[in-house]
């Protein structure tokens, strides 16, 4: 419950329970079965913070609301998501509403399904928000880490109390009648990839073929996808799990495959580093050159480093989303499920990319970009040839 009283320095008082250390769960459908306060300045919440906060803190390690309330719209619950890449304080937070009317007056249960490839969350066996894995790394996806329960009333702060407290309505209580978690028992799926064995050195040009094992003793596979750093290359959904790379470019590259079953679960290979040719310098992200026509994704620039494949202006990559490593500064775009843009982007900077045009005669050039401020533009070159630009 909550009350108005004075503590510390504070007006009012109200209770947390906490499973931190004591219930700890990934993935599951967790139920909580209760009766909401109401009133101006309330703000009860059934939510679920990391346990081991191993992305860094809030909101880099996630956070999981199954049940919001805000005393000043009477009825609306909220279930939201928050991530380093989808968050309120940046504006891109994820989430949906639904109406229950009696909130205050009758029990309602408010649960979550969590798997590997989703998060649901549900009012009385209402499904009115889900949120997808869209394997673009932990800055869109922290769930796959240990999380614990939390039932709370607040009251005020920055989204219960922006409409101040009503004084008149103490003491508030947040009614619970039980709580109850459920785990899947299924087990994850095995993969091993058969060739090439890690050290293979293969010649340019040459066609490169990987073969992978992968199997689920209490299901199906559902996909055994190929990556290259950390770029899909490949994907494969019947047994046996075959791929060939054709026209493999110069350079050293790192496979890595992994299965996804029926259940969502994953398991990955250890990276197998390879060689094609005789050195590690400049070489297309992929392994194989850009195709032209097609579309090339911004963030799958050459592999050579500062001053091979790019120019960055600062050593760090600021939108910390992908290939952390290096100085490009790749972000998550900010609509869902379109992958990565390039920002942070300041006069002098560029990527390269190999390409391998397909045919001669007229291309035309269709750039995807987008700005908060005007004035600015870019070229684009080949072989250090303008051929489109300045474009504003």
């Amino acid at each position: 419950q909550a009350l108005k009283e004075n503590y510390s320095g504070k007006q009012y008082t109200s209770a947390r329970l906490r499973t931190l250390n004591q219930g700890d769960w990934k993935y599951g459908r967790v139920e909580v079965r209760a009766k909401l306060p109401a009133g101006t300045g309330t703000w009860p919440a059934i939510w679920m913070l990391p346990t081991d906060w191993v992305y860094g803190g809030w909101p880099n390690s996630g956070e999981i609301d199954i049940m919001e309330h805000v005393g000043y719209e009477p009825g609306a619950i909220h279930g939201t998501v928050h991530t380093q890449a989808y968050n309120h304080t940046n504006g891109t937070q994820v989430g949906a509403v639904t109406g229950v009317p009696d909130f205050d007056t009758n029990y309602h249960v408010y649960a979550l399904e969590w798997t590997p490839l989703q998060i649901r969350v549900y009012v009385d066996n209402n499904h009115y928000f889900t949120f997808n894995n869209q394997n673009q790394g932990w800055q869109t996806w922290p769930f796959d880490q240990r999380f614990h329960l939390i039932l709370n009333i607040a009251i005020g702060g920055d989204w219960g109390g922006a409409q101040g407290v009503d004084d008149s309505i103490f003491p508030v209580k947040m009614y619970i009648d039980y709580v109850r978690v459920y785990q899947n028992s299924a087990s994850a799926p095995t993969i091993n990839m058969l060739n090439p064995a890690p050290g293979t050195n293969f010649q340019p040009g040459e066609t490169i073929q990987i073969d992978v094992e992968s199997n689920d003793t209490d299901g199906t596979v559902q996909k055994v996808e190929l990556f290259q750093g950390e770029a899909k290359i490949g994907q494969d959904d019947v047994s046996p799990y075959e791929f060939s790379i054709d026209n493999a470019y110069s350079g050293c590259y790192e496979l890595k495959a992994v299965a996804t079953d029926n259940d969502g679960y994953v398991t990955a290979t250890d990276p197998v580093g390879i060689t094609v040719g005789s050195g590690c310098g400049k070489s297309p992200y992929g392994i194989q050159p850009e195709p032209i026509p097609g579309i090339i994704e911004m963030e799958n620039y050459d592999m050579g480093g500062a001053g091979v494949s790019y120019n960055d202006n600062d050593v760090a990559n600021q939108g910390n989303a992908f290939r952390v490593g290096e100085g490009v500064d790749i972000e998550v775009a900010s609509d869902i499920g379109s992958g990565y843009n390039i920002g942070f982007i300041e006069s002098g900077e560029w990527v390269e990319y190999l390409v391998d045009v397909e045919y001669s005669g007229s291309h035309s050039v269709i750039s995807r970009v987008a700005s908060e401020t005007g004035g600015g533009s870019f070229v684009i070159e080949m072989d250090g040839e303008v051929v489109a630009g300045p474009i504003t």
